[in-house]
């Protein structure tokens, strides 16, 4: 794609250099716009499979008000999380009264999602579900049968497989949160009132407990982990409530 006054980036050795943002048209779109060499971008400095920036990729100016692309596909009974994963390509939602994962590929042009292949099994009512920040494993957490669900992403086509059997976690899990560096998995248990904290295996994605449960306020029911990964945060839903973590970076 070309356009009138978008700069791009002049790369010096191993170094790009950002000129400064111009407004002007690419791609039929007028607004301001940063132009990156993404052949030189991935090769350089983008690890796979975390996610690239495609040289046509256009940026410009938005108000972020939603519009419908389609409408509602359709997933398991009483869908109750979602998670994307980080290459934009695949959605997953669990499906807590039928007690299972449900699969999709986003078109890369409208965002549409299809169906992948039909929904994976996961443990007893999954509440939570979240994607590691590397794009290749998925963690659901199960909160009849207070387990974590364990999966791998197929880079192709983005169906789920069954690492292993699921792990204990505290009781009636709710919500997982994996950390950005992709190393650990943080779990709320709702009926118990701690966070479970797991270590993931770089190679095949299962997770092993890192230690006892933590302590956190009544009936935890969200985690996040912040974006440095060095913190945790969890709100508890009986106390009106907020406990915070440090992470142990060593």
């Amino acid at each position: 794609n070309t356009g009138t006054g978008v700069p791009s980036i002049a790369v010096a050795g191993d170094f790009p250099t950002l000129n400064q943002n111009t407004t002007g048209t690419a791609g039929g779109l007028a607004g301001t716009f940063l132009v990156l060499d993404g052949n030189v971008f991935a090769n350089k400095f983008v690890q796979t499979p975390r996610p690239v920036i495609a040289p046509s990729t256009w940026v410009g100016n938005g108000s972020g008000a939603l519009a419908t692309i389609t409408t509602a596909i359709a997933s398991g009974t009483n869908p109750i999380g979602v998670s994307v994963d980080p290459t934009g390509r695949f959605v997953y939602v669990v499906n807590y009264a039928t007690n299972t994962v449900s699969q999709y590929s986003i078109d890369q042009s409208t965002g549409a999602l299809a169906t992948i292949t039909t929904a994976i099994a996961s443990g007893a009512a999954p509440n939570g579900v979240s994607v590691d920040p590397t794009g290749r494993f998925v963690y659901v957490a199960n909160n009849s049968d207070s387990t974590v669900s364990q999966y791998s992403i197929n880079q192709s086509t983005g169906a789920l497989t069954s690492i292993t059997t699921a792990i204990a976690s505290g009781a009636a899990p709710i919500g997982v949160s994996v950390d950005p560096t992709g190393r650990f998995v943080y779990v709320v248990n709702y009926a118990t009132n701690t966070v479970s904290q797991y270590s993931i295996d770089q190679s095949t994605g299962a997770l092993a407990t890192i230690t006892t449960a933590i302590a956190s306020g009544a009936a935890p029911i969200g985690v996040s982990v912040d974006p440095t990964g060095r913190f945790v945060y969890v709100v508890n839903y009986a106390t009106n409530t907020v406990s915070q973590y440090s992470i142990d970076q060593s």
